[in-house]
């Protein structure tokens, strides 16, 4: 059985306030009053203590795109996924590389023992530098794939996962299958498609030969969940309402110029 390396095992986190306090529920966090923010600053100076980032990525070849599906190998078996969106992005790809990334399970066992202790406001915080730690190592990831992207000539696509606009989040069962049977696999998936530890990610990108890289864009764009307590809605460009998949050229992701957006 093949051990399936650890690509994040000397990485070092340095986490925004401003992404902590979204995950507490601040979608705009210049409100957060200074108690919130002397809170969060406590448990972010402590979350090297929790950081067990892990991260590894595997690379599956496109065998077909339909309308609203996508055909990938699986040894001597075709796996697909249903979205609309998908076969836009990955329209130029050869292949697709799934990624998966985790904080590890310290700062979770951390915010349950604050909480026990009655101490809810620290606990709030350190569930969310847990939340801030596996969005980083994520977006760290994707940088690494990227680059190594680029050295062979290729582009990566906007990274997308299941739960983004049209893509059905049952799929991550069938993505988190391309990491089974890999030894020394900190990571498990329960028959309710929850991932273990809980600060977990799954997501893709696809590799487009001879492209530029996509820019990293706003998640909260791609989201169907608009009532959402951590869409940045303070930022109207983010609203799905206002966003086009022809006008903002995701469908050419890798392949065009764009204009810089934020990340998560």
């Amino acid at each position: 059985m093949k051990s399936i390396e650890n690509r994040l095992a000397d990485y070092r986190y340095q986490l925004d306030r401003s992404s902590v306090l979204n995950f507490m529920g601040y979608s705009d966090p210049e409100k957060a009053r200074k108690p919130v923010l002397k809170i969060t600053d406590e448990q972010m100076a402590r979350a090297h203590e929790f950081a067990e980032p892990w991260a590894a990525a595997v690379e599956v070849p496109l065998c077909g795109i339909e309308n609203d599906k996508i055909h990938l190998k699986h040894g001597v078996e075709q796996l697909v996924l249903h979205s609309e969106q998908l076969p836009k992005i990955l329209r130029h790809a050869d292949s697709v590389v799934i990624l998966l990334a985790s904080a590890g399970n310290a700062a979770t066992l951390e915010s349950k023992r604050l909480m026990d202790e009655g101490k809810l406001g620290q606990a709030l915080a350190m569930d969310a530098v847990g939340s801030a730690m596996v969005v980083e190592a994520m977006k760290a990831l994707t940088d690494q794939v990227s680059a190594e992207a680029q050295q062979r000539g290729y582009g990566t696509t906007l990274r997308v996962g299941p739960g983004y606009t049209g893509w059905h989040f049952g799929d991550q069962a069938i993505l988190f299958r391309f990491f089974e049977g890999f030894e020394h696999l900190p990571i498990t998936m329960s028959d309710g498609i929850m991932m273990r530890p809980q600060k977990s990610l799954l997501g893709m990108v696809g590799l487009n030969p001879g492209a530029k890289n996509a820019p990293e864009i706003e998640p909260c764009r791609l989201c169907d969940l608009k009532n959402c307590s951590m869409r940045k809605a303070r930022k109207a460009k983010c609203r799905l309402k206002n966003f086009s998949w022809e006008k903002d050229n995701i469908n050419d992701l890798g392949t065009d110029e764009r204009r810089e957006t934020e990340t998560r």
